[in-house]
């Protein structure tokens, strides 16, 4: 069959237009599919995976659009107005509508504890953008990372469990410290001290409540002293806004000071008793006065603040010594003899001695002493003994006593007018042993006294004290 050539043309015509819309839908499909693909090789991390990185938040400026650059209709139709977290200036990401203001902050704070607190207001704003949502936890999360940055760790000073300083090191507030108390020395005259300091390890606080040594040394002195001189380079806002932001410590340093006297005191003498055995049992007598001596002792006397709080003894010397006071203090027992002999009488006079001599027209041995005194003076023993006669025996003794002294000695007491002891009574050294008069044969009142040893007279001066001594 033979085909027309106008035919032909229309024929070949229609071939050509359908290649060409073949080609064309070739084309478009290709590029749709390659475009799917690209898309789904690098999906959007999930909220679990951007809550795992956490990465540092960095302050990203929120996008504005101008009224100059208005955004192009493609733009507006894949953006949307929503409403984007902000910290401070920094940008958290878009707000999750199920959750409020208040709860994003009380999750951040649970997250946190103490000591960590919000320094920057949690804020909306509207921007067009196509992120997702934060979850409240990744929220609070990132508000959290901003808040720790805020604070570092370090030393912190208390006075009397009140904060004081905080410091990046234990050195610097020691060091701080020690300038402080020595300038107030220098000033006081005096060793300086704060009592009631306490150091405390890893304290949390916010970076600009940090001080330096100069900065702890300016607060310390404005505390002691609120009209001190201020210190130069020394930034005083900061340190007003630590003290309005803290209880203000008291610091009131103890000035201590020392001082070398010397004080005169008194030695007080020492009471010394001594036995006697020229002294009976229950006797005491002073033997010795005692006198207070004299020492000059040198102290160390401390101050604080001028009020003395101890004084140390750090030497001595004597300037006189004490004598002690010396009492004798009687060893014998009732009746026993001392070994000497005591005057019988203290009055009178010695009228007639021992010796040979007409006594009543007859020559003989006159035994003893005669001491001429009145009738009722008292007679003492002579030394103490036993009483081995007491009374009037019929010869011219009248009225005698005889004493029995020991170890062979005897003494006689004649012409008495009253006895106070009688026979076997013990006696000691002075005491009262009856009253003279003129018993027996005198020729008038006096006291005959004898001496006897083993049985024989003997001359009684011989063992009396002197008649000075009467």
């Amino acid at each position: 069959m033979k085909i027309s050539k106008k035919l032909a043309i229309v024929l070949a015509a229609l071939v050509l237009c359908l290649v060409s819309v073949v080609s064309v839908l070739a084309v478009c499909f290709g590029s749709s599919k390659n475009q799917t693909t690209e898309e789904g090789s690098a999906p959007s991390p999930s909220f679990k995976e951007e809550i795992e990185s956490s990465s540092p938040i960095t302050e990203v400026p929120s996008p504005s659009v101008s009224k100059e650059e208005e955004p192009k209709e493609s733009i507006t139709q894949e953006q949307t107005m929503v409403p984007v977290w902000y910290y401070g200036n920094t940008r958290l990401g878009v707000a999750d509508a199920r959750h409020s203001h208040e709860e994003v902050l009380e999750k951040a704070l649970s997250l946190l504890g103490t000591p960590y607190q919000p320094s920057e207001e949690l804020t909306l704003k509207e921007e067009y953008c196509t992120d997702p949502s934060l979850s409240l936890e990744l929220a609070a999360k990132r508000i959290a990372q901003l808040v720790k940055a805020e604070y570092s760790e370090g030393w912190a000073l208390y006075i009397n469990n009140v904060l004081t300083a905080i410091a990046e090191s234990e050195e610097t507030l020691r060091q701080a410290l020690n300038a402080f108390l020595e300038d107030y020395s220098e000033q006081e005259g005096g060793k300086s001290v704060l009592r009631g300091l306490t150091y405390q390890n890893g304290y949390i606080a916010k970076n600009n409540e940090f001080l330096s040594g100069n900065e702890i040394v300016a607060l310390l002195t404005l505390c002691a002293d609120a009209e001190s001189e201020k210190l130069a380079g020394v930034d005083y806002g900061k340190i007003d806004s630590f003290l309005n932001n803290h209880e203000q410590p008291v610091v009131e340093p103890i000035v201590i000071t020392e001082e070398v006297i010397g004080i005169e005191e008194i030695i007080k003498f020492s009471t010394v008793d001594r036995a006697d055995k020229s002294m009976y049992v229950g006797e005491k007598k002073l033997y010795q006065a005692g006198k207070n001596g004299k020492r000059l002792v040198s102290y160390t006397v401390v101050y604080e603040n001028g009020v003395e709080v101890s004084r140390t003894r750090t030497g001595s010397s004597v300037l006189e010594e004490a004598v002690d006071e010396i009492y004798l203090v009687g060893a014998l027992p009732e009746g026993s003899a001392t070994g000497t002999l005591m005057w019988p009488t203290t009055e009178g006079r010695i009228s007639s001695y021992y010796g040979y001599r007409y006594l009543f027209n007859e020559y003989k041995l006159h035994g003893g002493l005669d001491i001429a005194i009145s009738t009722g003076t008292p007679l003492y023993a002579a030394d103490g003994g036993t009483v081995e006669i007491a009374g009037d025996l019929g010869n011219t003794y009248g009225t005698y006593v005889v004493i029995d002294h020991g170890n062979g000695m005897k003494t006689l007491y004649a012409h008495m007018s009253k006895l106070s002891v009688k026979k076997g009574d013990l006696v000691n050294k002075g005491d009262l042993i009856g009253k003279s008069g003129a018993t027996g044969r005198v020729t008038g009142p006096h006291l005959h006294f004898e001496v006897r040893i083993d049985g024989s007279r003997v001359n009684p001066s011989k063992y009396l004290p002197s008649e000075k001594e009467r």
